[in-house]
């Protein structure tokens, strides 16, 4: 039970933050693609600037259905609330809002729970692998990206999900992995056709031992995992032409890929004060160490990262449009931060005895929570970055036409903070509280079960001990 209780306990942590509506036009698109499906049983939407048009020219939305799907019970609890408490004053949307609002930080803490999963089953210890956890959850874009309705946490979430069968596969070599495996990569071009030039890393882990040989047969791979792919594939396909009229869709058509925009990608992708991955994600400064220590303990593991990482980081580095908007860190990239973490967490695992490394994990964790803390309290389509506030501090000239520095106008787009804000104090004790005694319960019942792990350890080895003599 200990997976229930990191996710309640992460679930919980991040709807503290949650802002309680929605900022983006993507993100609409896709609240509306769920309340279409459910109230009409259609994909006919409100047309916007980024909707298409379907096979019989009526406007729908141009991305894959997975994440309208999975909305879909949150969608029907906030319809209920609706009805018996429809409009309440505290909130700033209908209950179905502001509840599928909350979908991706419920897809962030599960994607936190499979990490520590992968970190915990590799390296078998708990405070290392939870450290880990925690910095990559609220130390990096991860949390940011929690609080809207874009798709690529839920990609992401679906690549870890790959990664941990493919682990657990290799260490038991249950069929019941192998079907998790192929069902986590087939469903990843139902969510986002571009997580196709992750599946050879995903693949190469699956099939070679950490020493580099093929640990199962190619046959039964694709007997089992490759036709739940294929699957994927042809259900994508099949749910295109159904409303396009064309087995591609209109998602990734007539966009251009030139290797002449690397000049200019590179850099911003990486350094720029608004979406430097770098600079958001400070943890990374410990990423070649990370690569090494994966490399000595297992070098498949660590081809597959690298492959998973490479290609997604290759493709959007020449795609024309890679800033992707107005976003705090490098939207495009964040499937891949949880994978450039786990190179890190087999080095924290690994030599958690060293003071200078944690040392300088916590330093980095402190710096990337205080900077992805800011962005993610903030409303970032009308506030700048951590980064750029402190390049408009500094005195940095570009930076004379924007706003001043606010914190009553900033961190009233949280919900609790705009309940405070506005002197709504009943919602905010009420919410709050629940979330806090949530919170307590989790951290105890964890404590309990490493207490009772503890207890059985010690028993082993006092058995062991007493036969041995």
């Amino acid at each position: 039970m200990r997976w229930f209780y990191l996710f309640l306990l992460f679930s919980l942590l991040y709807l503290a933050t949650t802002p309680g509506h929605l900022y983006t036009v993507d993100s609409f698109v896709s609240f509306h693609t769920t309340e279409s499906l459910v109230s009409k049983g259609s994909l006919v939407i409100p047309a916007s600037i980024i909707t298409v048009e379907d096979a019989q020219g009526r406007p729908t939305g141009r991305y894959g259905l997975l994440q309208a799907i999975l909305c879909i019970p949150l969608y029907l609890l906030g319809g209920t609330l609706d009805t018996f408490w429809p409009a309440p004053d505290f909130l700033e949307s209908s209950w179905r809002m502001t509840l599928v609002a909350t979908f991706n930080q419920w897809v962030c803490a599960l994607g936190l729970v499979i990490f520590f999963l992968i970190l915990y089953r590799l390296e078998n210890k708990f405070w290392p692998a939870l450290a880990m956890t925690f910095v990559l959850g609220f130390a990096t874009p991860w949390w940011t990206y929690s609080r809207d309705l874009f798709r690529q946490p839920l990609a992401g979430v679906l690549i870890l999900l790959a990664i941990h069968a493919a682990l657990e596969f290799r260490r038991s070599g249950r069929l019941l992995h192998l079907f998790l495996f192929g069902f986590a990569v087939g469903l990843t071009v139902t969510n986002r056709i571009t997580t196709l030039v992750t599946w050879p890393g995903m693949f190469l882990l699956l099939l070679f031992d950490p020493k580099g040989r093929f640990q199962v047969s190619v046959r039964k791979v694709l007997w089992v995992a490759g036709t739940l792919t294929l699957l994927g594939i042809g259900l994508q396909i099949a749910t295109n032409l159904w409303r396009f009229g064309d087995w591609w869709g209109p998602a990734y058509a007539n966009r251009r890929f030139s290797l002449s925009i690397l000049k200019e990608s590179l850099p911003v992708l990486l350094l720029s004060p608004n979406l430097g991955l770098v600079l958001f994600a400070p943890v990374l400064a410990l990423l070649l160490h990370g690569i090494v220590s994966t490399w000595r303990r297992d070098r498949v593991l660590a081809l597959s990262l690298l492959a998973i990482v490479g290609a997604k980081f290759s493709l959007y580095a020449v795609y024309a449009d890679f800033r992707g908007g107005d976003n705090p860190g490098p939207r495009y990239l964040i499937p891949i931060v949880p994978a450039l973490a786990l190179f890190i967490g087999v080095l924290v695992c690994r030599e958690w005895k060293s003071f200078s490394l944690r040392m300088s994990l916590l330093a980095l964790g402190a710096l990337g929570f205080v900077i992805n803390g800011f962005n993610t309290l903030v409303h970032y389509q009308e506030s700048l970055t951590f980064w750029d506030r402190f390049l408009k501090w500094v005195g940095y000239p570009d930076y004379d036409l924007y706003p001043p520095f606010i914190l009553s106008q900033d961190f009233a787009d949280v919900m609790m903070g705009r309940w405070a804000a506005l002197g709504d104090w009943a919602p905010f004790i009420v919410y709050g509280g629940l979330l806090l005694l949530g919170i307590l319960y989790s951290i105890h019942k964890l404590q309990l079960l490493n207490l009772a792990d503890w207890r059985a350890r010690r028993a082993s080895e006092g058995l062991a001990l007493h036969k041995s003599s």
